[in-house]
């Protein structure tokens, strides 16, 4: 494993710069990686000084800012990974924690298109515009989007622009509508995302939209009610003591998985639904 070092208090012998390690995808500090993840703590973030015998800035370490009043015998919190200032979601903190955050706008839900242009009737039209709006692909050849937010407040918040754009130029059926994408771009970010073209291409961007929310949604063989009441029986198995469990041949802790598991399936499923509810108040707007 590669282990990166921080600029923590640790110095080379003989210099007066804090040590720094080999860099990595991760940082060891001490006392800190102890402290358990709140959504509403702040995240522990490094301290640099200038040091003027360097003439550079340099890390003599790393702390955390309280966001609210702090009484003895409070717990501190660290935000191992803060909302709106990470592409993590639920899923990561499950594999990677074992936990998932309360918070909905960690709830996400992330897939992958390929495009076939060839045979449209605008592909040159729609390939030009694709650069324009900046939507390219991945290394896969694919191109990635992800829904974020599993209540109506969280998915208009991160409501994925780029995504309905792309819906836009398939919908493309004249070159009157290409010419009003063009003005949109002129416009600049973020207006010219969320600018209609004109309302048929739009009718038909919604529909394209609304149709692949419907398909991902039907990858699932539980839908969001059968989901809740499965947590609820885990929840109940979860109460029963020792004894009582071990009457049942269940493990403990291979119940709390299973129940983080349908946790993060459920939830993923509503920010598909939150999605398509904005997406509808979307249209209503525009028709008003």
């Amino acid at each position: 494993h590669t282990r990166a070092w921080g600029d923590l208090s640790d110095h080379v012998p003989g210099s007066t710069r804090p040590y720094k390690g080999p860099e990595g995808t991760c940082t060891v500090v001490p006392l800190a990686d102890m402290l358990n993840h709140r959504s509403d703590a702040a995240a522990l973030t490094g301290i640099v000084d200038f040091d003027p015998n360097f003439n550079e800035s340099v890390g003599v370490g790393h702390g955390l800012q309280a966001l609210q009043h702090l009484k003895a015998g409070d717990q501190i919190y660290d935000n191992y990974s803060p909302a709106g200032m990470t592409t993590l979601c639920n899923i990561n903190l499950m594999l990677t924690f074992g936990f998932i955050d309360p918070d909905p706008e960690y709830d996400c839900f992330t897939f992958h298109i390929e495009l076939q242009l060839e045979n449209e009737k605008f592909a040159k039209e729609q390939k030009e515009l694709l650069r324009l709006f900046e939507i390219i692909p991945s290394k896969t050849g694919k191109y990635d989007f992800t829904f974020r937010g599993s209540t109506t407040e969280s998915s208009t918040k991160y409501y994925p622009d780029k995504f309905m754009v792309l819906q836009r130029v398939l919908a493309l059926r004249s070159l009157e509508e290409y010419n009003e994408a063009k003005r949109a771009i002129a416009q600049g970010l973020p207006n010219r995302n969320r600018i209609a073209w004109s309302i048929q291409n739009e009718y038909l961007a919604s529909r394209r939209m609304k149709q692949t929310l419907l398909d991902l949604g039907l990858q699932y063989e539980t839908n969001i009610e059968e989901d809740v009441s499965l947590e609820a029986e885990l929840q109940a198995a979860l109460g029963l003591t020792d004894a009582e469990l071990q009457a049942t041949g269940y493990a403990r802790e291979t119940l709390r998985r299973q129940k983080v598991i349908v946790e993060a399936r459920r939830r993923e499923h509503m920010t598909l639904v939150a999605a398509e509810t904005v997406l509808r108040e979307r249209w209503g707007s525009l028709m008003n």
